[in-house]
């Protein structure tokens, strides 16, 4: 069995799960062929023609989910399918080859005749694609992050539209489909990650698939001068999003200096931007900082009044800078390390949440959860100063609504 194979015995949540992973370098113009399989190939197989066929066979299977999605992690993309199902002991003998046998055939024998996809299929698949979009569209949080991404660094895999796109999605044919599953299925790394009681050998059915190459995450995004742009709409509550990159940062800094940095600027309820700009000065509705280190960004997002812009970003500005003259206390790297490691524990509470960590450590590098909680402690004043540091302004954009 090739090494791509990650087992994780855990039988506390009488579930198991499977997640086959298909990583492929990141390419802008596959996004929506990739969104489209991940609707398609659930939807029937050359055995199971229908969905309502799927349907009942999962049923028949003490309700097996499936799921399917595509993330991209930096300068790599990947498509996942994963698959959930009770361990056998609560099923009958034999339940586990049959879901093995159920995820091949989704996956590896899908309904296509003539070298195309089946047209009935082909079109229920693209009608949810194209709603997909369009919900994405409509979403202004996400229209204005993804704006800002653009402006940034039109050039960064963080600046993709996951989705996909609607003038890409009328190039989409059963046959030129199905040319992509093809190349996709076979010219991708596959790796599985399986979680509960499952064995190596319930897994035979990938032996041989996909191929092997390395693949870089890591994007550096392009530094600049700062730069501002506004875009009007007529939504009530303006959205602004601020952009950074992250200069230099080592994946230890990543993994753990960044973190406490991230809890003490914005995640926490007493963060500097919770507290400074949303309490004191009521100056936005929401606001929360995270970063993508892969794509060496970090970004705040606020939901504000349009006529607060200018006031808002000066604060903001503010606490960023405050952070860079180390300007916290020991007691609040303290509550930051308590929170971090309470959501570390939560992690191994869940079973889709280990695999998650899994899957960061080993194609990142992470530690493991275990030894994060324990590393996460050795974090001191100085070494989030030295992220804060390398945390550097680069644009400003607010999706403007109407002025109160």
């Amino acid at each position: 069995m090739n090494k791509s194979v990650h087992l994780i015995k855990d039988k506390r949540f009488k579930k198991n799960i499977i997640k086959i992973n298909f990583r492929r370098e990141t390419n802008r113009s596959e996004m929506t062929k990739l969104n489209f399989l991940t609707h398609l190939l659930l939807l029937s197989s050359k055995k199971y023609q229908t969905e309502r066929e799927i349907l009942y066979h999962a049923k028949e299977l003490y309700d097996i989910s499936e799921e399917a999605f595509v993330n991209i992690y930096g300068k790599t993309t990947i498509l996942s399918f994963r698959f959930t199902f009770l361990q056998e002991q609560y099923t009958e003998k034999g339940n586990t080859s049959k879901v093995m046998d159920f995820i091949n055939e989704l996956l590896f024998n899908p309904n296509v005749k003539n070298g195309r996809f089946d047209k009935k299929t082909f079109e229920l698949a693209k009608n949810e694609v194209i709603d997909e979009i369009k919900t994405f569209d409509e979403n202004k949080g996400a229209y204005s992050q993804l704006k800002m991404l653009e402006y940034m660094d039109p050039d960064s895999p963080a600046a993709i539209k996951v989705v996909g796109s609607l003038k890409e999605i009328e190039k989409i044919t059963p046959k030129n489909l199905y040319d992509f599953y093809l190349e996709v299925f076979n010219k991708s790394i596959i790796d599985t990650f399986a979680f509960g009681d499952v064995e190596e050998n319930d897994l035979s059915f990938l032996k041989g698939k996909g191929t092997k190459k390395k693949l870089d995450y890591n994007y550096s995004s392009k530094t600049r001068e700062p730069k501002k742009y506004i875009e009007h709409d007529s939504i009530n509550q303006s959205r602004l999003v601020i952009g950074y990159n992250l200069v230099d940062l080592t994946i230890k800094e990543a993994e753990y200096a960044l973190q406490v940095y991230l809890h003490i600027l914005g995640i926490s309820p007493s963060s500097k931007l919770f507290v400074n700009v949303r309490e004191k000065e009521s100056l936005c509705y929401s606001i929360s900082a995270n970063a993508r280190y892969l794509n060496s960004i970090m970004t705040i997002n606020a939901g504000i009044d349009a006529i607060n812009f200018d006031r808002t970003v000066d604060l903001i500005n503010k606490q960023v800078e405050d952070m860079k003259k180390g300007k916290f206390e020991i007691k609040d790297i303290e509550a930051a390390k308590l929170s971090i490691k309470t959501s570390y524990q939560d992690v191994l509470e869940n079973p889709y949440t280990i695999i998650n960590s899994y899957e960061s450590t080993s194609y990142i590098g992470y530690d493991s959860i275990k030894k994060r909680i324990k590393e996460i402690d050795k974090v001191t004043l100085e070494d989030v100063k030295k992220v804060a540091g390398k945390i550097k302004l680069n644009t400003i954009f607010l999706l403007e609504g109407k002025k109160k």
